[in-house]
């Protein structure tokens, strides 16, 4: 039950810090990977319109399958989903997860970030 409790809460962790945070330009910026993802185009951009998000950008900048799966929650959250589940060996539970996952960082966004 443990480990249910820490796949789902870890994903939506995950899923929250993805897509309403600015963690991953920022650590793109500290790991020295802002030529890699794009991240001065992004800057230049976001100067001229502050409402751009980086993730929306990056997928109608660059719309190649890579860009469209990790701007995507659904999808992004399929396979960190997957990926928690066989750390915490709960595999055979995954769609309980992925469906828990979703609906607890669907509430989330509709309560906090609307």
């Amino acid at each position: 039950m443990i480990d249910l409790l820490n796949s789902i809460f870890i994903s939506v962790a995950f899923l929250i810090v993805w897509f309403h945070t600015e963690a991953f330009i920022e650590y793109g910026k500290l790991f020295k990977l802002s030529k890699f993802l794009k991240l001065q185009e992004f800057e230049n951009d976001y100067n001229n319109d502050f409402t751009i998000e980086y993730l929306s950008w990056l997928k109608s900048t660059y719309p190649n399958f890579i860009t469209k799966l990790i701007s995507c929650a659904w999808c992004i959250g399929f396979w960190f989903t997957l990926a928690v589940s066989l750390c915490f060996y709960t595999i055979y539970i995954f769609p309980v997860i992925y469906v828990f996952t979703l609906v607890i960082y669907l509430q989330i966004v509709k309560s906090f970030f609307k």
